[in-house]
């Protein structure tokens, strides 16, 4: 009998740690996505006054920047900011 079989528990304890490991390890598929999220929400919240959310919409910029533009939820960015400046 191998290890893996006399201790069925310790075998599944340790592939499902070494998949959250793989998960966090991996960048996400769709970068940006919780900021655009917060965006919404903050606007829904906020009758869609986008000064009142410039913390979220700052944060978006912020991570636009760092995955250089390449996320669908960076098109809306420059929408945003032209409001923010009325």
């Amino acid at each position: 009998i191998s290890s893996s079989q006399r201790n069925p528990q310790h075998r599944r304890r340790s592939s499902g740690g070494s998949k959250r490991r793989s998960e966090m390890a991996q960048p996400s598929k769709e970068p940006c996505k919780k900021e655009a999220c917060d965006i919404q929400a903050c606007l829904s919240k906020n009758l869609f006054d986008s000064k009142k959310c410039l913390k979220v919409i700052q944060s978006l910029q912020s991570c636009c920047e760092q995955c250089e533009y390449k996320s669908t939820h960076c098109g809306s960015l420059s929408g945003l900011l032209k409001n923010i400046s009325k």
